[in-house]
């Protein structure tokens, strides 16, 4: 299923109003935590996290087993339904009923966007694309926009 971007919600637009509502985001994978039954992604997009619950039972096993096995900073769209949740940070997460990947990550990534593992400096700027997806990293380059 081809799911439309063209009505897709930033993350940082997503609000407790929107509760119930089914939505579409899109962004990179930064993360998965699989607990066999439940699944929780996080989700990013250029202007923030949401978490993706992805529930076995409901998705079936192939389709959880695909969705979670997706390696970071892999990129995708998720259609599903906004619900609240307090032990979230936004304070609520997407439920997904569909999926589709828009481009697989190849593996191992040169450097992590989540990991503390130090890296050479040339690994840095040579994959300076994925080293600004560190949000510490590109906070520099936004305070000195601020200042410009």
């Amino acid at each position: 299923m081809s799911i439309d971007l063209g009505n897709r919600i930033e993350n940082s637009s997503l609000s407790k109003e929107m509760a119930g509502q089914k939505i579409t985001v899109a962004g990179w994978v930064q993360d998965t935590r699989n607990l066999g039954g439940i699944a929780f992604i996080l989700l990013r997009d250029r202007s923030g996290l949401v978490q993706i619950t992805c529930l076995k039972k409901k998705l079936g096993d192939e389709t959880f087993a695909k969705l979670t096995t997706l390696p970071r900073e892999s990129v995708i769209a998720i259609f599903g339904e906004l619900k609240p949740n307090q032990q979230v940070a936004s304070g609520f997460e997407v439920l997904p009923e569909s999926y589709e990947v828009i481009a697989e990550a190849q593996t191992p990534l040169p450097l992590g966007i989540v990991d503390k593992v130090g890296v050479e400096l040339d690994t840095r700027l040579n994959n300076r694309f994925l080293d600004l997806r560190k949000s510490q990293v590109l906070a520099v380059f936004k305070i000195g926009r601020a200042h410009v």
